[in-house]
């Protein structure tokens, strides 16, 4: 078991650490939020409940400074907010999620999570139509987003913003947000984060009809993020059927 406090390696019974005399149970609860958050990534939710459980008893004798240090209570809650939300109990996850944002806000440490944590705040509030509230978590998330340095993140915030814009009917303001989002990725270089944009953008672009700017985004995708098999068949299918929908004399010199 590692100590957080000093990096030692102490026995896995041990309750300190011998180098430090730390307390070895914040150690113990990141290990279990960690082995939760890989658990629900594979969609095994009894286990991580589990284990997040095994996570709070570790917490439980800890100071709140000590929670605190490490993110632990932020991640239970973010991490419980993930399993409400996938098994589509969008209140119980913004609860969750509200917690988090309360317990990370004050921390300077806290906010690469806190970004993620308005995201998915976002989404929740999304869901349920409340579009106003879904919009100013989304807008909090972008700048600590870049802040941090998570340009994924950030452009996931920002198509974010595109697609309410679209659900409210304004089009326009949409098109600026995806453009923001495709601006963002060509000057930080990220695969997962330019996939998103020129994605969003070329069906945009295609659903209102501008199909050589779909076509134009839809190769990009394939350009910047080199995916394997199936999704790159799935991607390629879509590409040649926007092509063939396109009329010959739309197509013009960029093609």
């Amino acid at each position: 078991m590692k100590c957080l406090d000093c990096g030692s390696e102490n026995i896995e019974t041990a309750t300190s650490c011998t180098q430090c005399n730390a307390s070895l149970r914040p150690a113990r609860a990141q290990r279990h939020l960690d082995e939760a958050e890989r658990e629900i990534a594979q969609g095994h939710y009894e286990q991580a409940i589990a284990l997040i459980s095994r996570a709070d008893r570790e917490m439980l004798p800890l100071r709140q400074e000590q929670r605190d240090k490490y993110l632990l209570n932020a991640r239970a809650f973010f991490l419980q907010a993930a399993i409400y939300y996938d098994r589509g109990r969008n209140l119980d996850a913004r609860e969750e999620l509200q917690l988090a944002r309360a317990n990370l806000e004050p921390l300077p440490q806290g906010q690469m999570l806190l970004a993620e944590v308005f995201n998915r705040l976002g989404n929740t509030y999304f869901s349920t139509s409340d579009l106003a509230e879904a919009l100013d978590c989304y807008q909090k998330a972008v700048p600590l987003a870049l802040a941090n340095g998570l340009y994924l993140l950030a452009t996931k915030a920002i198509s974010n913003i595109g697609n309410l814009y679209i659900n409210m009917g304004q089009r326009d303001p949409a098109r600026e947000v995806f453009d923001q989002a495709a601006e963002l990725v060509r000057q930080h270089t990220d695969p997962g984060a330019s996939t998103i944009a020129y994605a969003t953008l070329a069906r945009f672009h295609a659903n209102d009809g501008l199909h050589p700017l779909g076509i134009e985004y839809a190769d990009k995708v394939l350009v910047v993020y080199q995916v394997t098999g199936s999704d790159r068949e799935y991607i390629r299918y879509h590409l040649a059927a926007l092509k063939r929908s396109t009329p010959d004399k739309e197509q013009g010199s960029e093609m």
